[in-house]
């Protein structure tokens, strides 16, 4: 048998290798090479701006001490002092080929994994401006659409009882003349916490619409909005329960299963922002199964130090404060209520009154005091004092 020449095998050894070498040219060009820093999270950013990756982590240990009258007790059961990871939470955000953003987040508080926000959309669409599909947020009401690390209480309102949670679905929305005026739409069905919905019922379809008539800059202007949201229910009807500020403490008021096939949902917000001083209010209202439900919040917020909240105008909702000088310090107070009496339902009245002190040691710290009085209607107070320490980047 005679062997190839060596001449030969050399010319063919080099031709591949000089292909393999094109080849590995061509992928290196076809990388995109990303820098990696800190503001305030950890972030990776293409030199062009086409893709941006945000690890995104949050941790909040809460310490609740309460007291109350034996009434009261009887009522919403043991009001007990305690502690507890509220968060804890670990997802990334970003955006690919500049007009793709997305978001994974999932929380494990509970033991279990829950998401908190999983979707991907297309951004710079005509009319549209922009779109979601997956696990997120409904567009209702200012609170509800703020993150939980931004708001100025340790919890939400109470009155945000009757608003919606996070469900999966599809969500557009655009901003004009500068962000004064935006709107959202958006159509989703009732999933549990990990996104999971089947059924022939549990559709929902949720609108905000916002304005601002007035602005003089991102920290004095006034905002208002309005929210609407028609739902189906599945079999096992609607339920509303609201606890007074703080997680550790039991619902107070509590409608029980309401067996009702849809119902309607409307939420009105205003903001005035005053510099380091804002004022914020908001109004629910839930009708269903031929009842109606309403609840209500107003809340204050000052900073002691050159600082003031920051607001996103594009897509209405507070985001992260950062401190101007060193650290900030922020007073807080709010009056909360809800009614989920009417008719033959009797879930309760509550009322609750809350003082707070934030103390952001950075962007990225804030340990958070609050004070919170509870007036059950009919039966009594309860007086918690709560803490929390969070970190969120």
């Amino acid at each position: 048998m005679q062997h190839p020449r060596p001449g030969i095998v050399a010319t063919i050894l080099i031709s591949t290798l000089g292909s393999l070498a094109a080849q590995q040219d061509e992928t290196k060009r076809s990388r995109t090479p990303l820098e990696l820093f800190w503001d305030g999270g950890l972030r990776a950013e293409s030199e062009d701006g086409k893709f941006k990756i945000r690890l995104r982590a949050r941790f909040e240990n809460d310490w609740g001490f309460m007291d109350s009258s034996s009434a009261v007790e009887n009522r919403v059961g043991s009001l007990s002092d305690g502690t507890e990871l509220r968060r804890m939470r670990l997802g990334l955000q970003g955006r690919i080929y500049e007009n793709i953003p997305f978001k994974a987040q999932v929380d494990f508080a509970s033991g279990d994994a829950e998401f908190r926000s999983v979707y991907a959309g297309v951004s710079d669409l005509p009319v549209l401006g922009n779109l979601r599909i997956g696990n997120q947020r409904e567009p209702f009401g200012l609170e509800r659409n703020t993150g939980t690390h931004y708001v100025t209480m340790m919890e939400r309102a109470s009155a945000n009882a009757l608003t919606p949670k996070r469900n999966t679905g599809i969500l557009a929305h655009n901003s004009h003349d500068d962000d004064r005026f935006t709107w959202a739409v958006g159509f989703f069905r009732e999933t549990n916490e990990q996104g999971f919905g089947q059924g022939d019922d549990g559709i929902v379809g949720t609108a905000r619409v916002t304005g601002i008539p007035w602005l003089e800059d991102d920290s004095h202007f006034l905002h208002f909005g309005v929210s609407m949201s028609r739902r189906e229910f599945e079999a096992n009807g609607v339920r509303f329960k609201a606890r007074p500020g703080l997680h550790l403490a039991p619902s107070f008021v509590d409608t029980s299963a309401i067996i009702a096939d849809h119902g309607n949902f409307i939420a009105s917000e205003a903001l005035w922002m005053m510099g380091a001083t804002s004022l914020q209010v908001e109004r629910f209202e839930a009708r269903t199964g031929g009842y109606e439900f309403q609840g209500s919040s107003v809340q204050i917020s000052h900073f002691l130090t050159r600082d003031h909240r920051r607001f996103r105008r594009s897509f209405p909702q507070f985001t992260r404060v950062k401190p101007n000088e060193g650290d900030a310090w922020e007073l807080t107070g709010r009056a909360s209520q809800i009614d989920l009496n009417d008719g033959t339902v009797r879930g309760g009245k509550m009322k609750d009154y809350t003082l707070g002190l934030n103390w952001y040691s950075n962007p990225n710290v804030r340990i958070m005091a609050n004070m919170i009085y509870a007036d059950l209607d009919t039966t009594g107070g309860a007086l918690m004092f709560a803490l929390r320490f969070g970190i969120d980047f």
